[in-house]
């Protein structure tokens, strides 16, 4: 028999809002990261200088994809534990 919630919808609903900002937080972060990877690779002049670049880009990228697999577990995770307390019978 599982243990019923002891917290209100109320308090989860909270949760919740503080998980979509920070879902927001990450939108934003991968959005500049995306304008600096475009920036970096416009104006790739000369060869050594476009390499460089190309290098640059895609470490970014590499950034990027970490992030948003971070954030997609992370809200996976809490979004089913409050799916569960809310399954639980929270008040």
């Amino acid at each position: 028999m599982s243990k019923a919630s002891t917290r209100t919808h109320e308090a989860i609903a909270d949760d919740a809002l503080e998980f979509v900002e920070y879902g927001k937080n990450y939108s934003c972060w991968l959005a500049a990261l995306m304008t600096a990877i475009s920036n970096e690779l416009d104006g790739c002049a000369g060869k050594d200088k476009a390499a460089a670049r190309l290098s640059t880009a895609k470490d970014l990228a590499s950034l990027g994809a970490f992030l948003a697999q971070d954030c997609e577990s992370y809200l996976e995770h809490h979004a089913g534990n409050l799916r569960r307390e809310l399954e639980g019978g929270a008040q």
